[in-house]
């Protein structure tokens, strides 16, 4: 889950209100809530260690994200930030599948009393009402499975991290570009089909599972469409000022705000 705000420092404010202890969520974490917009004053790169995943993130890239993801790299560089490329991270081919096990088990379970009750099933467009009944039928082997391999995922990516000494990996957000309406398939080069809605979540997934903060931000437009393009800022757990601090200094030397921001 996330927030869609206008800029980083829209996000921090509405991060000090969401963020905490919820009673009603046992899910949440007593830690104490950071003064995330406070944090922001001084944005400063300068020492920061980012590391950047090249492979699997970076493997089947259209052209244009490639292109404006290394000049968002290089930027950072510039701005004083020791980028990390000789990275790794392990089954990288498992992503999808232990993703897509969870998501639809859990989505299942929690539906489920509305996707039985029949004056409320067909409330569900046909589409999600498929995805939950996919999910009922998952065998709990399969379940389990995957949330130990996701749990091996999120100990790699923390024993990188802690032993590369790193603030923070960034990776492309998408793989390729916005597709058109109805595009069921793309052409991600190298002879390389893939279904349009998994190509669109092949780098935020693993981060949805392993449940490591991250952030979204535009970092240039395609020259064709003027579609914008997108890096992830991901970093340790409960580390979102130190993803928000990077965002805000790249949007500041990059004059984000006037590229991406209709002005009122």
């Amino acid at each position: 889950m996330g927030c869609i705000t206008r800029s980083t420092w829209d996000s921090a404010a509405v991060l000090e209100y969401i963020a905490g202890r919820d009673p009603f969520d046992d899910s949440t974490a007593f830690n104490k809530v950071e003064p995330y917009t406070k944090n922001l004053e001084e944005p400063n790169l300068e020492k920061r260690r980012i590391g950047v995943l090249k492979p699997y993130f970076c493997d089947s890239l259209h052209p244009e994200v490639s292109a404006l993801f290394d000049q968002f790299t290089e930027l950072l560089h510039s701005a004083n930030a020791e980028i990390i490329y000789d990275l790794n991270i392990r089954q990288t081919n498992k992503f999808y599948d232990s993703w897509r096990d969870i998501r639809l088990a859990e989505a299942a379970n929690v539906h489920r009393k509305r996707l039985n009750n029949s004056t409320t099933s067909y409330e569900y467009s046909n589409e999600v009402r498929q995805m939950l009944v996919a999910g009922t039928k998952l065998a709990a082997v399969d379940y389990i499975l995957s949330m130990e391999t996701v749990r091996g995922i999120r100990n790699a990516f923390l024993g990188l991290i802690s032993a590369r000494n790193l603030d923070a990996f960034v990776v492309p957000t998408t793989i390729i570009p916005a597709p058109r309406f109805g595009q069921e398939k793309v052409n991600v080069g190298r002879n390389t089909i893939l279904d349009t809605r998994q190509a669109l979540l092949r780098n935020t997934i693993v981060f949805n599972s392993v449940g490591l903060p991250s952030v979204s931000i535009p970092i240039g437009l395609t020259k064709k469409d003027n579609l914008p393009l997108g890096a992830q800022i991901i970093g340790a757990p409960f580390k979102e000022e130190t993803i928000h601090s990077i965002a805000y200094c790249y949007e500041r030397i990059n004059n984000s705000l006037s590229k991406f921001v209709v002005q009122s």
